[in-house]
């Protein structure tokens, strides 16, 4: 039986003595799973402090998918270890893909660690090949007979890592080039992270990355996961899809639950919280033009109440709203007068001169806009913000002072929705569950959505709780099972393949 001799690693996040992934310098690839935006930053730089006590020679870090991902890893392990005295006689190199456009200065494998942070993508890890393993300064390790190990960790394995018919040609060449890279290593880890495992698992067996052996990381109690749409604290409120489409858009709906985000702001406001910042997202499409239309919405509305400035037809919204939402915002009087003034003052003091001042506080976020439009940490200090996407919003993105989202946006086709794509949203909301923003959230969400996401919640227990219980050919076998009898959960892309080379 598997022995659990606790340790504390950071104030929100625990490890096992025992539970490390590289227990030696055996040459074996393990997929690590852990829930989108749970810690494994964290669980990777950990395993990089057990690395360096194994006396592994280098590390190969996959840090992200684009520059910014990268560069936030990076800083984050020269953070760690400049800060940790254990690791002050050992020194910790990082080389980026900027250093692989000078000369290498050849390696003092005696006292210093060496990281490779890499992008992922073919001309990186294409420079490295021809940097590093094509010349014999650095070779060493991996020839020699007292090489004590290499290294490799992906930290999005499930992105051009995998097996499908439907990759890019770009995302092919990649995973080609990591195979030749682990084709090189005769001792060492190849460490597959990711939030969504289930291409990874599902691929053809005989796959060269396909992986020897699976470990579960279990989240803070604080995160909010799949279950976090299920949870019965959470105001969920489901929506028809016809409502909005590419070509018509329910401006009302838009302006109904752009003053319910006001009036939710309003109450959470009045607890005097630590954070009183408040975001309301909107993510109903997969193509860029509406979403303009939309951004248009909300500020014609904005415009409207400053024109209105006598209040009428703003304290007539309101107190429709305050109705319809009555058990929401816990009020028996819908009709008190005061009440209403005090929204309305609000609404007109507080957030009209706000967005006034901040008018790139209501930003778009999609392909066609500016790369300096996808600065989350600026978006996460505005006080109030409004943000509206599609596609690009599922994927790396935590808005911390999220309070209302309208999200119907269903990935894949009309009958079937993704669980990557989901789980992947997950992380809009972070750590939850112990802020007073929990309990005043509200998710407008449509019945696709909510279905979808009681069956990925079904593999989300399954494979927490597999740990130490089943064999990744196991859980392999019960992945098919569960995506045989879903009505409405694709739990991978079509195109992936199954042993016997068929499509499924």
């Amino acid at each position: 039986m598997y022995k659990f001799n606790e340790i504390r690693i950071r104030d929100d996040y625990h490890i096992c003595k025992d539970d490390w992934i590289c227990k030696n310098n055996k040459k074996e690839k393990i997929l690590v799973v852990g829930e989108v935006q749970s810690g494994k930053t964290s669980k990777i730089i950990k395993e990089i402090e057990h690395l360096i006590e194994l006396k592994y020679s280098y590390l190969i870090l996959f840090g992200g998918t684009t520059n910014l991902l990268t560069d936030q890893t990076k800083n984050r392990i020269k953070q760690h270890f400049k800060k940790n005295k254990k690791y002050q006689d050992k020194y910790i190199k990082i080389l980026s893909n900027e250093d692989l456009k000078n000369n290498l200065n050849p390696p003092n494998f005696d006292n210093t660690f060496y990281i490779f942070n890499l992008l992922k993508g073919t001309i990186q890890i294409e420079k490295f090949i021809y940097k590093v393993i094509g010349t014999n300064n650095w070779t060493g390790p991996w020839n020699n007979e007292n090489n004590n190990g290499i290294a490799i960790i992906d930290d999005e394995c499930d992105w051009g890592s995998v097996t499908n018919k439907e990759l890019n040609k770009n995302n092919k060449a990649i995973k080609k080039l990591i195979e030749d890279i682990w084709s090189h290593v005769s001792k060492g880890k190849f460490i597959q992270f990711t939030g969504t495992p289930f291409a990874n698992i599902m691929a053809d067996k005989n796959d060269k990355l396909y992986p020897d052996k699976i470990h579960i990381l279990n989240p803070p109690i604080e995160y909010c996961g799949s279950e976090f749409f299920l949870n019965d604290g959470i105001n969920c409120y489901h929506i028809d899809n016809n409502l909005f489409n590419k070509n018509s858009w329910n401006k009302e709906i838009i302006k109904e639950y752009f003053y319910v985000w006001l009036i939710t702001t309003y109450f959470f406001q009045q607890h005097k919280n630590e954070n009183n910042k408040s975001s309301f997202l909107i993510n109903v499409c997969i193509e860029n033009s509406p979403h303009e239309k939309i951004e248009k919405i909300i500020r014609e509305n904005i415009e409207l109440i400053i024109k209105n400035n006598d209040n009428d037809i703003t304290q007539i919204l309101i107190e429709k709203i305050l109705k319809k939402y009555a058990s929401l915002f816990k009020i028996i009087d819908t009709n008190k007068k005061d009440l209403i003034d005090n929204i309305f003052d609000w609404i007109w003091k507080k957030i009209i001169p706000y967005f006034d001042k901040n008018k790139e506080s209501i930003v778009v976020l999609n392909s066609e806009q500016k790369k300096e439009n996808f600065n989350i940490s600026k978006i996460n200090n505005y006080e109030y913000s409004i943000i509206i996407g599609g596609n690009l919003l599922s994927r790396g993105c935590t808005f911390e002072n999220l309070l209302t989202e309208i999200m119907i946006n269903s990935p894949y086709d009309e009958k079937t929705t993704t669980a990557d794509t989901l789980l992947q949203r997950c992380r809009w909301f972070g750590y939850r569950k112990k802020d007073d923003r929990y309990k005043n959230m509200i998710i407008v969400i449509n019945k696709k959505i909510m279905e979808t996401l009681k069956e990925v919640n079904e593999v989300v227990k399954f494979i927490k709780n597999s740990q130490f219980k089943y064999s990744i050919s196991d859980i392999r076998r019960k992945l098919k099972e569960f995506q045989k009898n879903f009505k409405h959960c694709k739990l991978t892309y079509k195109g992936l393949k199954n042993d016997n080379n068929i499509l499924y």
